[in-house]
């Protein structure tokens, strides 16, 4: 069946905006293999002209009717159940995408299951919608800067120092990154022999994309959420450390700085809510004692997201590989240190969470009577939740480990030559290197 498009226009209005059904409305008509062009859109931190950045988008099952002028006054987490103030009715079968409101930080995306009169508007008991309810067959690929406004940062203990600056104010960590906004972390833990310093810098963007096939499809063909950004490490480690800082299974681990972004943007009048908390902890293990002098610093992409394709399926979206800038180092004694400045994660779309990780770089030193080695990496972690049928399905995905880890500083590799083989004896093997030297 060719499928024709029908485009509605959307009014400018001060309070609110009209969304017909799935914003794009295709009609059967004669057979014929030809398909109508899908629209691409765009998004944008800012509403459409004349729409008020608290506008909540209403969508009717029929395209036909929708209310106009809306918002939501309140929204109850628990029994579900909102308030809507709008210059007409809200009816049975609406999806009301809204920005964050009271009640609701994190935004609101709901399908009206019954409406009662309120006395400052309408009551709506609300259940789940998806994110096809709004963008029907649209098509949307977006990385969009976090805005200084939009990134809440708490210390959680002593020694911390948190500054959140807008575009350039901070050292970018790549050179394209100076239009956006960032986060600095400061971290000193006190050690009865030693100095222990660390800082995060932090550049984040919010990761979205949408595209269904057709209207028939339940499913998108292709999606994407998460939480990037360019990412500055650094660890300055001076004295000795020993095993009183390690507690076996359960290392010394401090939780430190509690980082809160939450981004609004429009897909022509529908509100989409992207938000992201990070919990940072600072984690110390030591099996001996060892003695570590250094200042390590490794730049990279941090990518807590996850992207969907028919083909595929959810697969976590790989980071870049950090670049590191060594500096001189020094270690000696008999043990092996691991200091971990990481964060938890979790991704949001709405209220809904989506994408939950762990990502934990580190740096790492071994020394031994006659050979040192330091050791900078990390590793990621995460899973996709079942709650991200907000974009039509269903999953529950442990996403495998992501670990890397590379020498910057040590006692130098020799390699020795093998003898030359005579005319009477085989030729030797060359003996390969121990899993621990290749490690060093």
């Amino acid at each position: 069946m060719r499928a024709s498009l029908k485009r509605l226009l959307i009014p400018a209005l001060t309070a609110a905006v009209i969304v017909p059904a799935g914003i794009v409305i295709y009609e059967q008509s004669e057979p014929e293999t030809a398909h109508a062009t899908v629209p691409r859109l765009a998004a944008s931190v800012s509403p459409p002209a004349g729409t008020s950045a608290t506008a909540a988008a209403v969508t009717s099952p029929t395209g036909t009717t929708a209310a106009e002028g809306a918002r939501i006054a309140k929204f109850d987490p628990a029994t579900r159940t909102a308030v809507v103030q709008s210059q007409n009715a809200v009816s049975k079968g609406d999806v009301i995408a809204s920005p964050p409101v009271d009640g609701a930080p994190k935004g609101v995306l709901v399908k009206v299951a019954d409406t009662k009169p309120a006395a400052d508007g309408v009551e709506v008991r609300t259940e789940p919608a998806t994110v096809a309810d709004v963008l029907g067959d649209a098509e949307i690929d977006s990385t969009l800067p976090v805005a200084p406004k939009d990134i809440a940062a708490v210390p959680l203990t002593p020694g911390v120092q948190l500054s959140v600056k807008g575009p350039g104010e901070l050292t970018p960590s790549r050179q394209d990154s100076h239009a956006l906004a960032s986060v600095r972390m400061d971290l000193d833990v006190p050690l009865p022999s030693a100095k222990l310093k660390a800082w995060v810098e932090l550049q984040p963007e919010v990761i979205f994309s949408y595209h269904r096939d057709h209207a028939l499809d339940l499913e998108p063909a292709k999606a994407s959420v998460g939480l990037a950004g360019a990412y500055d490490y650094g660890w300055r480690i001076e004295g000795a450390l020993d095993a009183r800082y390690d507690t076996g299974r359960q290392p010394l681990r401090l939780p430190f700085a509690e980082l809160n972004t939450t981004t609004t943007f429009w897909v022509g009048p529908v509100p989409i809510v992207v938000s992201a908390k990070l919990n940072y902890f600072f984690q110390l293990t030591a099996d001996g004692k060892i003695t570590i002098e250094t200042e390590q610093r490794t730049t990279g992409q941090l990518v807590i997201g996850a992207e969907y394709a028919k083909v595929t399926g959810w697969q976590p979206i790989a980071p870049a590989d950090p670049v590191t800038r060594s500096q001189p180092a020094k270690v000696t004694g008999a043990a092996n240190a691991k200091a971990v400045v990481g964060a938890n994660a979790e991704v949001f779309l709405y209220d809904t969470v989506g994408v939950t990780a762990q990502f934990a770089p580190h740096v790492r030193a071994s020394a031994s009577q006659s050979e040192w080695a330091l050791h900078l990496g990390f590793e990621l972690t995460g899973s996709l939740d079942a709650r991200l049928r907000i974009f039509g399905m269903t999953a529950r995905l442990d996403f495998p480990a992501l670990r890397k880890e590379w020498r910057v500083a040590g006692t130098p590799v020799t390699t020795t030559s093998a003898p030359a083989p005579s005319s009477s004896s085989p030729a030797p093997s060359s003996p390969a290197p121990s899993s621990s030297a290749a490690r060093r």
